[in-house]
């Protein structure tokens, strides 16, 4: 759908939600956040998970929702970054 409107409109999309940093750029500067005393919490590893690690935040994975903690343990050990950067700090 982005590459759709990409393309009829003539211009690039800015993606705001997560993973992206812009999201978390506008509430930092906004609430004056320091990244280093803040902290993600969510239940999924390639969004919620990701967004903290983009954004230099620690992470906790909850095991409440869609990720398991079988795949939190497979992307902590794997040797690909983009699986490593979905890999919470911390899990509950």
């Amino acid at each position: 759908l982005t590459a759709a409107l990409e393309t009829a409109s003539s211009r690039k999309a800015t993606v705001i939600g997560k993973p992206s940093r812009f999201m978390f750029e506008c509430i930092a500067s906004q609430f004056d956040l320091d990244p280093a005393r803040s902290l993600m919490i969510g239940d999924r590893l390639e969004t919620d998970i990701l967004f903290g690690s983009n954004c230099g935040l620690a992470t906790v994975l909850t095991l409440t929702g869609v990720s398991t903690l079988e795949e939190a343990l497979t992307y902590r050990d794997s040797q690909e970054q983009q699986q490593k950067d979905c890999a919470p700090d911390y899990v509950v």
